[in-house]
């Protein structure tokens, strides 16, 4: 008997058949939604169903103004798609675990307690042109 081996879901989200017709009304009815529910699902970790991104991220995106992302996420929200979680003056938004997951099917259930986060070229103050350098190790 060998050691148990984790099982990993790599470079795929899984989508519950069930949710296929909501899906299509979505994108009919609210394409700018469908758009960033895909960006969320896209961007979310492995390891849960969540990630924090600005405004501003998703204004550059989708090249939509704020009132329109603003329509967009309570058209998600309202639609039970995602719930957002205030972080200071950001969200974190967590797509709804029944719909896609990234996980083994088992863990679903802990899709809150970690997120991604997404920062925009224009968030960045400044953005390191160089390489981290080497740290060597301190040996005690």
């Amino acid at each position: 008997m060998g050691v148990p081996v984790e099982r990993v879901n790599h470079s795929f989200t899984q989508f519950k058949d069930e949710y296929f017709p909501a899906w299509r009304a979505l994108i009919h009815s609210n394409p700018i939604a469908a758009e960033l529910l895909m960006f969320f699902i896209e961007h979310m970790g492995k390891q849960n169903n969540a990630v924090v991104v600005s405004y501003a991220t998703m204004m550059e995106i989708t090249g939509r103004s704020r009132a329109t992302i603003t329509r967009a996420i309570k058209s998600l929200k309202d639609g039970n798609w995602i719930e957002a979680v205030q972080i200071g003056t950001t969200y974190a938004y967590a797509v709804n675990e029944r719909v896609a997951w990234r996980t083994h099917a088992n863990q679903r259930q802990y899709a809150m307690f970690s997120a991604t986060v997404v920062a925009g070229a224009s968030e960045q103050k400044e953005i390191r042109k160089s390489q981290l350098k080497h740290i060597p190790v301190i040996e005690e």
